[in-house]
């Protein structure tokens, strides 16, 4: 493991403040069932996870093979991805599609739901891709590790996985 300096160690306490306060934000705006509030939610996890994952890049040699044998932190690939179609396609506005089950759906009227859930899940990857400008191999990776799967759950396995790795870098 590279020896980090004080500014170094600090900036990673900062990324992992930052993914652990976006992690509680979206958790409440799904609780809420606040769309807008989730998609800027969304939009912050990308962000402080994959800047995370630059940090690692720069500083941890053995950051890509242990990302790559574990299922939590391959997540980390369809993520990339995800943040990509957020940042650079302008038309791109929806990352997730909500499912409901049980009670009553007054979608029609409103967004109100009576009894039931919502579920918030990744949109399916051919809605995201524009291929004339997406990278193949991102995309393969969106639909391997997002495609269809609960958003939050995703967020929570890539940020154990981060946790895992950002741990000897801040007890040493």
């Amino acid at each position: 493991m590279q020896l980090i300096d004080y500014p170094e160690k600090m900036r990673l306490k900062s990324n992992i403040y930052s993914y652990n306060t976006a992690l509680k934000r979206l958790e409440k705006a799904i609780d809420q069932n606040d769309d807008c509030e989730v998609y800027a939610s969304v939009g912050e996890l990308l962000l402080w996870i994959l800047t995370t994952e630059e940090w690692h890049i720069a500083h941890n040699k053995r950051y890509r093979s242990e990302k790559n044998k574990s299922d939590s932190g391959l997540v980390i690939y369809g993520l990339r991805h995800a943040y990509n179609m957020v940042k650079h396609n302008m038309n791109f506005f929806e990352i997730y599609e909500i499912k409901s089950s049980g009670g009553f759906n007054s979608f029609q009227f409103n967004t109100t739901q009576f009894n039931g859930t919502r579920e918030y899940r990744w949109i399916n990857g051919v809605n995201v891709i524009d291929s004339d400008k997406t990278n193949g191999k991102q995309y393969n990776n969106y639909v391997s590790y997002l495609q269809g799967k609960e958003i939050s759950s995703t967020f929570k396995n890539s940020i154990v996985f981060l946790n895992k790795v950002n741990n000897p870098f801040l007890f040493k």
